[in-house]
């Protein structure tokens, strides 16, 4: 077997997209190949942070007179060195997997200067490097952090035509890999997730149903590492969110529902788990998944800016040196770990019912209406009455323009009559969470009783606004000074009337 055509052929021998190797130089000429001729390999495109390690699968033989030729280690398999199968390869590496293999792994260190690292999204832009290799063919396996999961490569260190001991040159960023029977294309995969409630609406009202989105990538898994996978999302809530566990739909790229048996759901306390079947994950990758579920707005929802936020984070499996590669990756200290936030907003206002002569007297026991739209297009109505201090509180209000009225009035007073208009708007900046919300109220003249923007959660928003009513000895009386006059006139003519009616009765009867 001729080393340059091995080695030609074994670079295209490969399993992940983004991996290269570059040739190391190497001594001008060594006139006898030995055992002790070594050389560096390099990886490139690999994030920083992420565990490099090299197995050698293939060892070379000497004699005195050079090399002889090449032979796969102790407990290796592999019929054609120049096409090794994904069968052997899955071999060897679930025998390194499960400790049957003794082959140690070679660390590869990143050496790509600090200033140079890429992080992130595409954050594939190292070079990982490992000196002193014999000649041989190494199975080089990566696990990933910040999302990304790496297929497997071999790399080969050998000879050139002048017997100088070099490393493979190997370029497989848009490669594939020749195996028997046909050809299968590598893929270096990121896990992606995104979240949003349907239609993106940002506000809604106590007891409304909150629909979630969430999309998500599924890594291509190579089946030579991969055996088993884990792929789940893990959605954590605020108190004020309650999940419906029956709700859960998830649809493929083309929107076709995914048979409930490839995926199971669970919920603990303020924690949704959607947890994908292995099989219908290896046979999906390389696809996303869509996935639909729904939580209730509850009463205890954190009102305004607060906000109530819950949290999605994919588990996957990104370890091929674990058992069947299944070991899921869940690090919540890593700020690159695949999720997505989504947070929702309820809004409250309230005002003081007061004297309409002095201000400063607060009346408790009104009560008021409020009705109209939320933003789920369902109508609304809400009560609520003035407490001792006379303030008047509603809550769990999402953005609209709502009606209210007194209907019925402090003790003492008469109802005030007036329709007041309530506005509630808000303003979100771009990763989708509250910058700041107004509350207005105008009567129907046009009077503003209330107009206020809130870019920080207020103490006692009450305070901004009063709302008078009139007690009954105060309200003006009904005619004037000329009907008392007439009034009293009738009273006297009717007096009269009646004393000559009993006059003339008692005449009659003399």
């Amino acid at each position: 077997m001729k080393l340059k055509k091995l080695l030609a052929k074994a670079a295209i021998c490969a399993a992940v997209t983004i991996l290269a190797v570059s040739p190391v130089s190497a001594a001008e000429s060594i006139a006898v190949p030995s055992s002790a001729d070594t050389a560096s390999i390099t990886v490139t495109n690999v994030e920083h942070g992420a565990t490099v390690e090299a197995y050698k699968i293939v060892d070379a033989e000497y004699s005195s007179a050079g090399l002889k030729g090449y032979e796969p280690v102790e407990g290796v398999s592999i019929s054609d060195l120049e096409h090794p199968t994904l069968e052997e390869v899955q071999s060897v590496t679930l025998n390194i997997q499960n400790g049957d293999l003794s082959v140690t792994g070679v660390s590869m260190n990143d050496v790509t200067p600090s200033d140079g690292h890429s992080l992130g999204d595409g954050a594939t832009a190292c070079t990982y490097r490992a000196d002193g290799l014999s000649a041989g063919m190494y199975l080089v396996l990566v696990k990933g952090v910040s999302g990304n999961v790496y297929n497997p490569a071999i790399i080969s260190v050998g000879y050139d035509s002048n017997s100088a001991i070099t490393s493979g040159a190997l370029d497989i960023s848009n490669g594939s890999w020749t195996v028997s029977g046909g050809r299968t294309e590598v893929k270096h995969s990121r896990v992606t997730v995104t979240k949003d409630t349907e239609d993106g609406i940002r506000s809604y009202s106590y007891e409304d149903t909150v629909p979630y989105i969430v999309t998500t990538s599924i890594p291509s898994y190579d089946p030579a590492v991969y055996s088993d996978a884990v792929f789940r999302l893990v959605d954590t809530a605020a108190e004020g969110l309650t999940f419906d566990k029956d709700s859960v739909v998830a649809k493929d790229t083309s929107g076709t529902s995914v048979d409930g048996s490839n995926y199971t759901v669970s919920l603990a306390g303020q924690t949704l788990t959607i947890d994908f079947d292995s099989d219908w994950i290896l046979a999906n990758g390389g696809t996303s998944v869509t996935v639909r579920y729904e939580a209730k707005l509850g009463t205890d929802a954190a009102l305004d800016l607060e906000g109530n936020l819950n949290t999605v984070k994919v588990v996957y499996s990104n370890d091929p040196t674990s058992v069947s590669g299944a070991t899921p990756y869940d690090d919540p200290d890593d700020p690159g770990m695949p999720k997505a936030e989504s947070t929702v907003y309820t809004f409250d206002f309230s005002f003081r019912k007061v004297d309409s002569k002095d201000p400063s007297v607060t009346l408790p026991g009104a009560v008021f209406s409020l009705t109209g739209t939320n933003t789920t297009g369902d109508s609304v109505s809400y009560e609520e009455t003035a407490g001792s201090d006379g303030i008047v509180c509603f809550a769990g209000l999402s953005e609209g323009t709502y009606t209210m009225k007194e209907t019925k009035a402090p003790e003492g007073y008469a109802v005030n009559q007036n329709d007041y208009t309530v506005t509630v708007s808000a303003s979100y900046g771009s990763d989708k969470t509250l910058s700041s919300y107004n509350i207005s109220i105008t009567d129907q003249d046009g009077t503003v009783f209330m107009n206020k923007r809130y870019t920080a959660t207020p103490d006692a928003d009450g305070t901004d606004c009063a709302i008078p009513n009139t007690a009954f000895m105060d309200l003006p009386a009904t005619g004037g000074t000329g009907t008392l006059i007439f009034t009293l006139a009738g009273m006297i003519a009717v007096t009269g009337g009646t004393m000559l009616l009993m006059s003339k009765r008692k005449g009659s009867e003399g």
